[in-house]
């Protein structure tokens, strides 16, 4: 990317406010939201992949949700590919980017500059432009920090949610149309789900069955997203200040570069 006009990335596990906190930010500094979720880019899949409604996101422009049908492909390369021409707009746009999601490849990709293989034949400094070791200086990268048991707590009772919203018929219709073997039924809990409709649990064991899928899922983006020290860790509640603070007024313009 060599716009040098700013960039936010808010980035966690599943359950730690990213989405409320980008919202918020969106709000403050006149941002649009890029989302980076493997799961949310899959058309039909919404209850089940914590895809936030109209209502909800309190009308910011979001980008990155419903881009392809369940039984298609959808890679890093896609999303970076998707996300560069994204961001592009958003700065002609005069708004201020904002990239929030678990997805740690999606992320890395985006901000790192992952050159993939097929990129390879029309890239002649393919070795020096595989991927940096940090994000360039006008991209804030922000993680959300939250106490273990909190999110432990937020996942189960997100897990009650799903299911008062319909989250087992969304699967049915799903699995009506889809194979099962594709890579998006494979997800957190469709799968769960997909265990539950074929009596192999039963629905009292289900809303645990979903937070425990959740959780192993959160514990693996913690273990992918500590491994990067140009991380600032913060709690969801001093995230916003963080960021206006870090653009400065002047950067709902977009026009200054961050020092």
């Amino acid at each position: 990317m060599q716009n040098h006009k700013p960039i936010v990335v808010i980035i966690g596990p599943t359950g730690s406010g990213k989405t409320a906190a980008a919202i918020d930010i969106a709000q403050r500094i006149g941002g649009e939201i890029i989302a980076a979720d493997s799961r949310t880019v899959y058309r039909g899949m919404s209850i089940g992949t914590a895809k936030p409604t109209i209502q909800e996101r309190q009308g910011v422009p979001h980008f990155g949700f419903d881009l392809v049908s369940p039984n298609e492909r959808f890679t890093a390369y896609d999303f970076q590919q998707y996300a560069r021409q994204c961001i592009i707009d958003i700065h002609k746009r005069d708004k201020v980017p904002i990239i929030a999601g678990g997805t740690g490849l999606y992320v890395d990709a985006l901000i790192l500059n992952y050159t993939f293989p097929a990129q390879k034949a029309a890239n002649q400094q393919f070795g020096a432009a595989t991927r940096l070791l940090q994000p360039p200086p006008h991209i804030v990268v922000v993680g959300i920090d939250i106490d273990k048991e909190i999110l432990n707590k937020r996942l189960r009772d997100r897990a009650d949610t799903m299911l008062e919203q319909g989250v087992v018929q969304e699967t049915i219709e799903l699995r009506a149309r889809y194979s099962q073997t594709c890579p998006a039924m494979s997800g957190n809990m469709y799968q769960v789900i997909g265990e539950y409709l074929e009596g192999k649990i039963s629905r009292a064991e289900l809303p645990e069955k979903m937070a425990i899928k959740d959780r192993q899922l959160a514990k693996r983006q913690r273990t992918w997203f500590r491994r990067h020290d140009f991380i600032t860790w913060l709690p969801q509640s001093q995230v916003t200040p963080y960021i206006v603070s870090r653009l400065g007024a002047t950067t709902k313009s977009c026009y200054t570069e961050i020092s």
